[in-house]
Order: C-alpha cells, then sequence, then structure tokens
C-alpha cells in the first residue's frame, strides 16, 4: 500500500498533482530516498515469503503442528516375506 510521502508519491486524476508529485520525487532526494527506504521495509515485513508463510501459520496452526498429532495411530511395521 502506498503512503503519500511515505512509501512513495501519489497523484490525483489531474496534470497540477502529477506535476506535483514527479517534482517532488525528483527535486527531493532525501524524500524520495526515504520513501525507498520505507517502501522496502513494508514490502519484506508483509509481502516477503517468510511475512506471508508466518501469516499462514497464525491464521493455521495446523500446518506447522507436528504430523504425528494427525495420524489416528501409528504406521504398523511391514515384514517381509520371502517369494517362493
Amino acid at each position: 500500500m502506498i503512503k503519500d510521502g511515505i512509501t512513495g508519491f501519489l497523484a490525483k486524476d489531474d496534470p497540477d498533482s502529477w506535476y506535483k508529485a514527479l517534482s517532488t520525487a525528483i527535486r527531493d532526494k532525501t524524500s524520495r530516498e526515504g520513501c525507498v527506504k520505507k517502501a522496502k521495509e513494508y514490502i519484506k515485513n508483509y509481502h516477503s515469503e517468510k511475512a506471508c508463510v508466518e501469516r499462514i501459520k497464525e491464521q493455521m496452526p495446523e500446518i506447522s503442528a507436528p504430523i504425528d498429532n494427525y495420524l489416528p495411530c501409528k504406521p504398523k511395521a511391514y515384514s517381509r516375506r520371502a517369494n517362493n
């Protein structure tokens, strides 16, 4: 999600708004670099593979539970028979 002046520069659907947003992005190096840094942090914290897996595990704890909790019984040992 873009937050104006924090993770990017938003513009309305008119030339003056676009001019202001683009001028700020071009001329204000500190603001531009700050937006890039915050946007990368946001993506890492909310949309990286790790963040997505953590959200899934929080919402579906059964996924990360040990498999033994879901087996009705322990598998039987199989014996080998000689084929004669």
